[in-house]
């Protein structure tokens, strides 16, 4: 039975998604505890979170292609978007954002935070209160501990980041193979090649080793390639 006559099942890259989001969820959970002690009983504040966890809201499609592609190759795009429903992928990377939600805030409060000391900090340096200007270095380095020791999970992020951008590329030709499952392979190679047309490959190779390692889609030539390998 092909794979797009079955029923919505989570395939490995929802695995993969959320066994590496682990790190910076438990990183979460910890912010949520902490905020916890502020209420009684203390459990409620990080239960209530969890279990918000089951509330998930999908995304409706771009409207912008809506007005752009034809019938046809918007009703492939939409194939696609349906191999990612039945997969779970939107839900699995839905979810995990939500649960890194705290400790992502955190962070950003932190660097904030430590810029605008640090900036404070060189103006007392260029105006030669050195005392001053070190103090304010300690701070920033007090807070990249409290930083690392809220959220260890950064350590992990040089290794973490491009293995859930090869997750996201894997669940992309998933998705393709899906839309191709129910008839529309050429279509959607039609807007592939259109993509292409428009500069997206161009300028991705433009982007550099990097940008490319982290891309979540991978390159439109690669996506046609592999449809018609599977046509």
């Amino acid at each position: 039975m092909p794979e797009s006559g079955r029923r919505r099942r989570p395939d490995a890259s929802v695995a993969f998604e959320l066994l590496l989001a682990v790190p910076v969820v438990v990183s979460s959970l910890a912010v949520m505890a902490l905020l916890g002690q502020l209420v009684t009983p203390h459990w409620l504040v990080p239960v209530a979170w969890l279990a918000s966890g089951a509330v998930v809201f999908l995304p409706a499609a771009d409207r912008v292609l809506a007005h752009v592609l034809p019938p046809r190759q918007l009703e492939a795009v939409l194939a696609h978007e349906l191999g990612h429903h039945l997969a779970g992928h939107s839900t699995a990377s839905l979810v995990r954002w939500w649960y890194e939600l705290p400790a992502r805030l955190v962070i950003f409060v932190v660097l904030l935070v430590a810029s605008v000391v640090l900036a404070v900090g060189r103006v007392f340096l260029r105006f030669g209160n050195a005392v001053m200007g070190f103090a304010c270095i300690g701070v920033v380095v007090v807070l990249g501990v409290f930083a690392l020791a809220a959220s260890p999970w950064l350590l992990l992020v040089p290794v973490i980041a491009p293995l859930l951008a090869l997750t996201s590329r894997h669940a992309e030709l998933r998705a393709d193979r899906v839309a191709a499952e129910l008839g529309y392979g050429p279509v959607l190679q039609d807007v592939l090649q259109r993509w292409i047309s428009d500069g997206h490959d161009d300028a991705r190779a433009r982007a550099g080793l990097r940008a490319r390692m982290l891309a979540s889609h991978p390159s439109c030539a690669h996506r046609m390639r592999r449809l018609r390998e599977a046509a």
